[in-house]
């Protein structure tokens, strides 16, 4: 705040006025916007305005209507926000932010392998897109790689890129037992 005074001097025989205004001026508006900008392929990601500066009591504007300081479940896309001060209304500050989408990893796995009579067989998965090209597998027998040896049963693997996204896919493999005929003469 400042006090300025002011200081006349009136037309004829008016004597010098002497007065004072206190003026405030409050710091300006400054937002940020909190939140990844870059996200895993099919995910999403809240989105969070701080604030600082102006007069509290804020009311705040995403561009897709939400009127919180959290803006959730944001898939890739560019946002804005725009936050005003209680004071009059005319302090502003607009923000923008753009959420990038990583690229999708893809496996190739069988979704069904078959077996005879209950013997044991080899699962391969592979993996590619996603960000890099060295992927992590994980399986829910507690196996790691891309080739596993099991038997008939259901099996999911988890495979991750180098940035941490992940895929999962699930396949079966079943027992066939044959009915053997033999014919002898």
């Amino acid at each position: 705040a400042a006090i300025v005074y002011i200081q006349g001097t009136g037309l004829g025989n008016c004597e010098n006025a002497l007065d004072s205004v206190q003026i405030i001026i409050n710091p300006p508006i400054e937002t940020s916007i909190i939140g990844e900008t870059l996200i895993c392929f099919g995910t999403t990601q809240d989105l969070k305005v701080e604030v600082a500066g102006g007069t509290p009591n804020y009311t705040i504007l995403w561009d897709n209507g939400i009127n919180d300081s959290i803006n959730p479940r944001l898939g890739p896309g560019s946002y804005s926000v725009v936050v005003v001060d209680e004071s009059s209304n005319t302090c502003t500050d607009t923000t923008l932010i753009t959420i990038i989408e990583r690229p999708e990893i893809y496996t190739d796995l069988d979704s069904v392998t078959e077996i005879f009579c209950d013997n044991t067989t080899s699962l391969f998965v592979s993996a590619y897109g996603g960000t890099g090209s060295n992927y992590s597998y994980n399986w829910n027998n507690g196996e790691s790689g891309s080739a596993i040896q099991v038997s008939p049963g259901e099996y999911a693997v988890s495979v991750t890129d180098e940035a941490g996204c992940k895929k999962n896919d699930t396949t079966y493999v079943i027992s066939t037992n044959s009915d053997l005929n033999f014919s002898f003469p």
